[in-house]
C-alpha cells in the first residue's frame, strides 16, 4: 500500500513517506523519542505488514493522514477536573555542581563560580521547587537534596527527564572529573524520601475541544465564550491562540437566559 496524496502530490509535500517499520522508528510522544518497533523480527506473523503498508511522517507542523493539514494549537480540555499536570522528582545531585545539569535546568543553584552552560534548557512552563534547601546548592552527600518538576504547560504524560552529568562532579569517591556526579529522576508514581512522583493525565487536544481547527490556517476557531488561555492546566486569560479560557464576561453577560 503506497501513501496517500495531497493536491497531487505525495504527503502533500509536507510530509516523507516510509513503511510501517520506518514509522515505529520514528514515535515521538509529547516530542520525545520513545523505542518502538514494528515488522523488525521477520519471523512474526502479527508484523509481517511491516515493510508493505507506508503511511506519511509529517512535517513539523502538519497533520492529517496525508499531511494535508497545518495542525493548531493543543491543550488541555478545561471542562475536565479529575486530571493531573505532570510532576517528577530529581534526586541524588552529589557532591560539587560545577554548572547547571543541561537538561534540568536548575535555576542558579550551584557551588563554584563557572561560565554560564550555552545548553541549558528553557525552563518556561516548568515549576522547580527544592522543599530541603538548605543552602545555595542542590548538590547533597546523602542524596536527600530534592528538586520537584512540575510541568505546568506541558500536557499528557511526559517522558522522564534525561538528565545530563555533564558538569557534574562527584568530589568525594571520584578524582573530581566533570561527568562523574549523578542524578536520578523519578516519574510516573516512582517515589523518593517520602515524596511521590505524578504520571500527567491532562489532556493534549486541539483547541482544548473548545473550538474547531482550520486546517488550511492551523488556526483555533473557538466556541462562543471560550477564547486563548495561557496555556496551564486549568489557566487564565492568555496569548496562546487555543480555546481553553471561559469569557467570563460574555458568559455573564448571557447568564440569565440560559437554563
Amino acid at each position: 500500500m503506497s501513501c496517500p496524496t495531497h493536491r497531487e502530490a505525495t504527503c502533500g509535500h509536507h510530509g516523507v513517506c516510509m513503511s510501517m517499520y520506518e514509522l515505529a522508528l520514528h514515535s515521538k510522544r509529547n516530542g520525545d523519542a520513545i523505542s518502538i518497533t514494528y515488522g523488525s523480527d521477520v519471523n512474526n506473523v502479527d508484523t509481517w505488514d511491516g515493510h508493505k503498508i507506508h503511511g506519511c511522517l509529517c512535517d513539523a507542523g502538519y497533520g492529517g493522514y496525508n499531511c494535508g493539514y497545518k495542525n493548531c494549537i493543543r491543550g488541555d480540555d478545561p471542562g475536565t477536573y479529575d486530571d493531573y499536570s505532570e510532576v517528577q522528582i530529581a534526586s541524588d545531585l552529589e557532591r560539587e555542581l560545577r554548572a547547571l545539569p543541561s537538561i534540568l535546568a536548575l535555576s542558579v543553584y550551584y557551588i563554584y563560580d563557572a561560565l554560564p552552560p550555552s545548553d541549558v534548557l528553557d525552563t518556561s512552563g516548568i515549576s522547580i521547587t527544592v522543599p530541603s534547601m538548605v543552602n545555595s546548592s542542590l548538590c547533597s552527600v546523602d542524596g536527600n537534596q530534592l528538586a520537584i518538576i512540575h510541568y505546568t504547560h506541558t500536557h499528557g504524560d511526559v517522558p522522564a527527564l534525561q538528565a545530563s552529568n555533564k558538569y557534574l562532579m562527584d568530589g568525594m569517591n571520584s578524582n573530581n572529573e566533570l561527568g562523574s556526579g549523578m542524578i536520578h529522576v523519578f516519574a510516573d508514581g516512582q517515589a523518593i524520601h517520602g515524596l511521590v512522583s505524578l504520571a500527567g493525565t491532562t489532556e493534549t487536544d486541539f483547541c482544548n475541544n473548545r473550538g474547531l481547527c482550520d486546517g488550511d490556517a492551523g488556526v483555533c476557531k473557538c466556541f462562543a465564550d471560550w477564547t486563548s488561555s495561557d496555556g496551564a492546566r486549568q489557566g487564565g486569560e492568555g496569548y496562546t491562540n487555543d480555546c481553553g479560557y471561559r469569557n467570563d464576561k460574555r458568559f455573564t453577560s448571557f447568564d440569565s437566559i440560559k437554563p
